[in-house]
């Protein structure tokens, strides 16, 4: 279950003249979906000033950090679901205003942190030494072609679409990405224990100083004791 009082709070501060943002509710559990699905460290600085604005109040602040936590949780333990706070008729196609706004807030994320994932699809791409590396390429696709599900839908003027866009299928979708990012960070953490190992084991080789009567390194033919070791 989502913070009911963080959703609560901040609910209230987005339809308050104090927030200059234009984000609400359901567009911010969309960034922090996305922010939480991330193969690397996203800061919160970033995420404060894009929905919180110049109103970083200490409540709003804690709020934000609870609700944040709370989603990256759930994702984590592999029990977020959209039909927590969202509904869909069976059968039908259109998504609520809400989900949709849940929709944009993701892609609003995804943006944000983009540049990672194209380093990860190009790390992905090259890989010739990870044993999965069929199955992340086709969660990779998968990704892109999520991104490109969420665009169409936000851009729809009344949020309907083909009869596979329901919420059973955007928590699937949710859920393959998340793991990939999972994944991702997994290689990532290994290649950088793999270098700091293989640095650490190089040997360290002495500086080389040459003896008094050996000639000297300046290249003069003088011995070194007649040269520069004056």
């Amino acid at each position: 279950m989502f913070d009911s009082q963080a959703i609560n709070a901040l609910t209230t501060f987005f339809a308050s003249p104090k927030c200059t943002t234009g984000f609400t509710i359901d567009r911010t559990l969309g960034v922090f979906t996305a922010c939480a699905s991330c193969s690397e460290f996203i800061s919160e600085d970033p995420l404060l000033d894009m929905i919180l604005g110049d109103n970083e109040s200490e409540d709003n602040y804690i709020h934000f950090g609870d609700l944040l936590l709370d989603v990256s949780e759930q994702l984590a333990l592999g029990q977020f679901t959209l039909n927590e706070r969202y509904t869909q008729v069976q059968g039908e196609t259109t998504l609520s205003d809400e989900l949709i706004d849940w929709c944009s807030g993701y892609l609003l994320g995804y943006w944000l942190i983009s540049q990672i994932w194209q380093k990860d699809f190009n790390m992905v791409d090259s890989a010739t030494d990870i044993e999965d590396q069929q199955t992340l390429a086709n969660q990779c696709n998968s990704t892109l072609n999520f991104i490109a599900l969420l665009a169409d839908l936000t851009e729809s003027s009344d949020g309907s679409a083909d009869t596979s866009t329901d919420i059973a299928s955007l928590n699937k979708e949710i859920e393959v990405v998340y793991q990939l990012a999972s994944r991702l960070k997994q290689i990532k953490i290994q290649q950088q224990t793999f270098e700091e190992s293989h640095f650490q084991s190089q040997p360290v080789l002495a500086e080389y100083k040459p003896g008094r009567n050996d000639p000297c390194l300046c290249g003069s033919g003088k011995k070194y004791k007649k040269c520069c070791l004056k």
